[in-house]
Order: structure tokens, then C-alpha cells, then sequence
């Protein structure tokens, strides 16, 4: 059952009972699932690869097609049914992705993305969508401060935005290092700003210390330049203006002025900078 979820290679075959069958050899052992209606052919189709899932309890099948999510991945999937039981979710295949209500985080309505990992229900032989994330990720581990890691974003609140690293931690860039605002359900690259004693992860869209404001000091130069040499931010211009015209954050932006202007490559104005 290990299998279910993940993409197996192997070949579309008839079985010696005459069935068409889709067989592969997982860790040594030999396979035999069904074929699902759209990989369905009466001709042999051999050095395939095939993902591997559920029509029903203890009915494995194969589909060509590949959804766009994986045993153990985590992605935003849009809802596309709602019932008792719980929800259904597209993955790109022709039939929907099960997420039962005892795994929901919080209600969902027709046409949201939700952002679920794809586990085996053992009891039910079969995939399952879980949305109560949170509950899965583990303390972090093998990372310093300075790693460049991928995210993927989960949820703003007050504090910032939550996100998961690697697909396996726990991570929250807080609000005032927010200098892009990627969407929820979306993946990036960012930097460990520090790994917490309880595991989680303090994240930056740069590196801190000197790598950090070397870059911003060039990200800066470049604005200016994108900008015919002017941008209109002075010491009192809203965080937010700034974040806007710059993707910094205002403590960012005032030290690589600081570094420009110190560098002889910029002039304060009483309307913004100018480059020389």
C-alpha cells in the first residue's frame, strides 16, 4: 500500500488472466494495479510511468495522468464539492481528492484553495487530502542561520505569515520583515533568520548581517535606476510606501541609504534621493 501516491515505473501489459494491468516492482516485489479509464488501452504501452492511487478500498489503479500533488506533498487544491462527510477537492485527475471533515482545519466553500498534504488512510486503503497541516510539521532540523530554504505559504495573521519549509517545518516571517506578500498556496525561496528553541523557524527574504545589506544596497541602486534616478522617499515616507516602491522594509531601506549615500552614489533631497 506504500505505493499508493507516488509515480511507479513499469509497463501497460495483459496479465496472464487476460486483464489489462498496469505492472511495476516495488522494492523487488512485483505489481499488479488496475488501469484507470483515461490510461485505459487495448495495446501494450511499456517503459511507462504511471501514478499509482485508490478507486476504492483495496482497488489500486494506475492513471498516465499526474496530479498535482504526491504522496507526503502539500499544495493548494481548489474545492470543488461540499458534503456531509467532508469535501472534494480537483487534483487534476478525473476522479476528486477526499478530504474528510475530521481532517479539516476550518470550513471551506465551493471554489477556495485549501492548502492539504496527501496521506494514506490505512483504516480505508486509500488517499486522503488533511488540511490540519500544522499538527504534521516537525522541529526543525539540519538548518542554520543564513540557509536559503524553500517555502510555502500558508496562512497571514497578525503576527505575519506562517509558512512551511521544505515541506517539513514549521516557519513564520512576522509582519515588519514582509517586504513581498506571496499568496497563499504559493512557493519561494527565503532565508533562516533564526531556528526557535520550540523548533519553528524565523524567516527573511534576505540573509541577515552584512550578505543582507549588501543586497539591499544593490536592490536599491537598481530601483533607482529603474526609476530615472529618483525615487520620492524621504526619513518620514509611510513603511508602507516605501515597501511598495522598494520591497524593503523602512529599517532595510534607511541603511542601504545609509551605505549608498556613504559610497559617494547618491544625494538627499528634501522630495527623496537621487543618484549622482
Amino acid at each position: 500500500m506504500e505505493f499508493l501516491g507516488t509515480i511507479q515505473h513499469g509497463d501497460a501489459i495483459k496479465n496472464a488472466d487476460g486483464k489489462r494491468v498496469f505492472k511495476f516492482d516495488f522494492h523487488g516485489e512485483p505489481v499488479e494495479v488496475g488501469l484507470d479509464k483515461g490510461s485505459f488501452s487495448f495495446k501494450d504501452v511499456l517503459d511507462k510511468d504511471a501514478f499509482i492511487y485508490s478507486a476504492e478500498k483495496g482497488v489500486y489503479v494506475a492513471s498516465f495522468t499526474v496530479p498535482e500533488i504526491l504522496k507526503n506533498d502539500i499544495s493548494a487544491l481548489e474545492v470543488v464539492q461540499i458534503v456531509r462527510g467532508g469535501a472534494f477537492l480537483n487534483w487534476g485527475l478525473s476522479t476528486d481528492l477526499f478530504l474528510p471533515k475530521s481532517e479539516m482545519d476550518r470550513a471551506l466553500t465551493i471554489g477556495e484553495k485549501v492548502l492539504v498534504k496527501l496521506c494514506i488512510d490505512y483504516r480505508n486503503e486509500r488517499l486522503i487530502a488533511v488540511s490540519k497541516i500544522s499538527d504534521m510539521l516537525e522541529s526543525a532540523e539540519g538548518l542554520r542561520e543564513h540557509d536559503e530554504v524553500n517555502c510555502l505559504a500558508m496562512q497571514y495573521s497578525d503576527l505575519g505569515l506562517k509558512v512551511v519549509v521544505n515541506d517539513a517545518f514549521s516557519g513564520m516571517i512576522y509582519t515588519e520583515n514582509l517586504v513581498q506578500k506571496p499568496l497563499e498556496g504559493s512557493i519561494f525561496k527565503a532565508f533562516v533568520n533564526k531556528v526557535r528553541e520550540d523548533g519553528k523557524i524565523d524567516l527573511l527574504f534576505r540573509k541577515a548581517g552584512f550578505l543582507g545589506l549588501e543586497g539591499h544596497k544593490s536592490d536599491l541602486e537598481q530601483c533607482l535606476n529603474d526609476n530615472e534616478g529618483f525615487l520620492p522617499l524621504t526619513d518620514k515616507s509611510d513603511p508602507d510606501k516605501i515597501r511598495d516602491l522598494t520591497a524593503m522594509s523602512k529599517k532595510a531601506y534607511k541603511r542601504a541609504v545609509g551605505m549608498l549615500l556613504k559610497a559617494g552614489k547618491i544625494e538627499i533631497l528634501d522630495s527623496g534621493i537621487k543618484l549622482k
